[in-house]
């Protein structure tokens, strides 16, 4: 009987996997509508220890249901990230901090080309710590993240 009890405990104790092992760790968060309805999708992918890879997915909700999203390398560190893009057309500046199982992103500049209304503020809830693989853009095609290399801002 404590053989198997022994066993048992074993079995729970290394199936377990801990939700996030570092800060910054990968993984699927979610930003919520306070209706408890998906309002955005942050990706998180870190190709370096100063770099991740990020996509987002953003809704605005009723009654435009405008949309916008953004797939970009950023700045990483044990605490957050950031994006800056500027050029003749966009000035965006977004700030990603780390806190626990959370991101919460904050802009400095709205002007990202995103849909009206549609901004990536808020706060994305980890609902997942595995590394993703891909996402599907707006057309429906598969994106890898591992065929970015560290160049993809350039």
């Amino acid at each position: 009987m404590s053989r198997i009890f022994v066993f048992l405990i074993l079995t729970i104790v290394f199936s377990c996997k801990p939700l996030s092992t570092t800060p910054g760790a990968d993984g699927t968060y979610v930003r919520y509508f306070p209706n408890g309805k998906k309002s955005g999708e942050l990706l998180l992918y870190k190709d370096s220890d100063s770099t991740a890879l990020v996509y987002m997915s953003l809704q605005r909700g009723a009654p435009s249901y405008n949309s916008g999203g953004l797939f970009e390398r950023i700045l990483w560190d044990s605490e957050g990230g950031w994006l800056e893009i500027r050029d003749d057309y966009m000035d965006c500046r977004l700030q990603f901090r780390l806190k626990g199982n959370t991101i919460d992103v904050s802009v400095a500049n709205h002007e990202c080309g995103f849909g009206y209304g549609v901004s990536a503020e808020g706060t994305f809830v980890r609902v997942s710590s595995e590394r993703p693989e891909y996402f599907e853009n707006r057309e429906g095609s598969r994106i890898y993240f591992s065929e970015y290399g560290s160049g993809m801002n350039d």
